[in-house]
């Protein structure tokens, strides 16, 4: 299996009885396996492999066999006049366990308005349920929509390179989030850790300026989310400025916040040491 969680995306079956209105399915389909296939956490099939088994009734753990993957979607679509169901679940091919499950009544007003939502709402659950959990419920509020949500994992894969190409491309790609919702907590959180990248990356020309604006955008997205990585990034801003007393504290407080966050406690462990504590960082 790929080392991130490989899903497939079947068909979803139409349950009219009505082949003309297959397409209502398929656009669904096709929509939900375009928009997965943008994380760089999932590892999709491709849509023609996936629509082989358009039509069949076929067993959960065969598709995983025969396509390489972990985790298989399906559902149904369903349409009464302008009213249209979907219902979708998450299986987890291994001992067939349901994952989740979810049903959809929207009104067919605008086809590819329902499609989209749809789509950003499944993409959100994949998310949660198989990559980063917990946590993207508590940043979902604070993204403004869900494409809030793709626009920061993209540049965070990007931004994880520490290349100057991928950092570049995660400055972009941040600057959209935060352009469209600037008062949003995680367009904030984004855009200071970007000005935490080209100080120590060695990429501004002006490291105080970046300390000055990184640190802004940090004070912002902890005004906004109370949160314990905004404290994180911050803190390193303090040690920039050898401000040592204060790094602590918002070392400190950041794991108090987020105790079971691996990364606070790691980034808290690396203010300790170079503040001179590293009795403190264990």
């Amino acid at each position: 299996l790929p080392d991130k969680p490989s899903i497939a995306v079947l068909p979803f079956n139409n349950m009219s009885g009505d082949t003309s209105q297959d397409y209502l399915g398929d656009g669904l389909t096709e929509n939900i396996i375009a928009v997965l296939a943008t994380s760089p956490n999932l590892f999709v099939i491709s849509r023609n492999s996936s629509f082989t088994y358009k039509g069949k009734a076929v067993k959960v753990q065969e598709v995983a066999e025969q396509l390489g993957v972990r985790y298989v979607l399906e559902g149904s679509v369903q349409r009464s006049g302008e009213k249209l169901r979907v219902t979708a679940q998450l299986v987890d091919a291994v001992d067939g366990k349901h994952l989740w499950a979810e049903r959809y009544d929207r009104k067919l007003d605008d086809l590819f308005a329902v499609q989209d939502e749809i789509t950003n709402k499944i993409f959100y659950e994949m998310h949660v349920t198989l990559t980063i959990g917990q946590r993207s419920k508590d940043w979902q509020k604070h993204f403004g929509d869900p494409e809030g949500m793709r626009l920061h994992m993209k540049g965070f894969d990007r931004f994880l390179t520490f290349t100057i190409e991928g950092h570049h491309d995660a400055e972009r790609i941040y600057g959209e989030l935060y352009k469209k919702n600037p008062d949003g907590g995680m367009g904030n959180l984004d855009m200071g850790w970007i000005h935490w990248a080209k100080i120590v990356m060695r990429l501004t020309d002006d490291p105080m300026q970046s300390i000055k604006l990184g640190r802004e955008f940090g004070e912002k997205a902890h005004a906004v989310m109370g949160d314990g990585n905004s404290l994180t990034l911050l803190a390193w801003f303090d040690l920039f400025e050898r401000d040592y007393e204060s790094a602590i504290e918002n070392a400190r407080r950041a794991t108090e916040i987020s105790p079971s966050d691996g990364e606070a406690t790691a980034i808290a462990g690396t203010v300790y040491r170079n503040s001179g504590k590293p009795e403190e960082s264990a």
